[in-house]
């Protein structure tokens, strides 16, 4: 619901980005549930994700609003290139290990989260007009078999492999498909000259190498802690499942 909020008030190249922000919050709380204290990674990959967004955003600009004037053509092309994209990601995990083929089954589920984001915010757009405008638009549709889509993807992917497998590429092809879309079919202003434009890829990358960081921390993921569970309980199980049947 907030990030639809976001989404309505501001544009991709601004919103996007911040929805990395989710693993600050789920870091310090997924240690208060699992007793557990982050490691020097987690505080590092917390480092890089603040200092990369605050570099991102400061070079970038705010952004304006310009989902209103995109053409159908432009949805068609972008939507052919998203699926091109999703197609070969999950072609190629078909023919890697178990591991592998997570991380790019939650890119593939990130880069239809992406696109599902640029929809939502023409959605919004249409329904500021009216219950009866945006149903009429092919939009709504669209974003609902984008969104099934997109958790179809993320689920196999977490059925695939233990969780830190995907969730760093799923964090971040998220907010990269949404920039990406957000320059190329919204127009969102980017200040595009040399010394801004180094400073806004040296953001993303320091953002993206901050999500690896911090997702794949056991305390996000909750797979040490599972497995902790699993190894206290599985005494009794083994006791329980040894009594006789009389």
């Amino acid at each position: 619901m907030f990030e639809a909020l976001a989404l309505d008030k501001g544009s991709l190249t601004v919103v996007e980005p911040l929805l990395a922000t989710s693993l600050l919050f789920a870091l310090p709380m997924a240690a208060l549930w699992s007793h557990q204290r982050p490691s020097s990674h987690d505080y590092g990959g917390a480092v890089l994700l603040i200092v990369g967004l605050t570099t991102f955003m400061l070079s970038a600009g705010s952004g304006s609003l310009n989902g209103d004037e995109v053409s159908s053509n432009g949805w068609l092309i972008t939507g052919l290139a998203v699926t091109g994209v999703v197609v070969i990601l999950v072609l190629v995990g078909k023919h890697t290990s178990l591991g592998e083929e997570a991380t790019l089954l939650g890119a593939a589920a990130g880069v239809l989260y992406g696109l599902q984001d640029a929809m939502t915010q023409r959605a919004l757009f249409l329904s500021s007009h009216g219950i009866s405008a945006l149903f009429a638009d092919w939009m709504p549709y669209a974003l609902v078999i984008v969104g099934l889509a997109g958790l179809w993807l993320n689920q196999s992917a977490f059925a695939a492999a233990p969780i830190q497998a995907s969730l760093p590429s799923l964090t971040a092809a998220e907010p990269l498909t949404g920039i990406a879309i957000g320059a190329a079919l919204f127009s969102d202003s980017f200040r595009l000259s040399l010394p801004y434009l180094a400073f806004e890829m040296f953001g993303l990358a320091l953002v993206v190498a901050g999500v690896f960081l911090v997702a794949r921390s056991p305390i996000v993921t909750g797979y040490e802690f599972v497995q902790t569970i699993e190894a206290e309980t599985a005494p009794e199980r083994r006791t329980t499942s040894d009594k006789p049947n009389w």
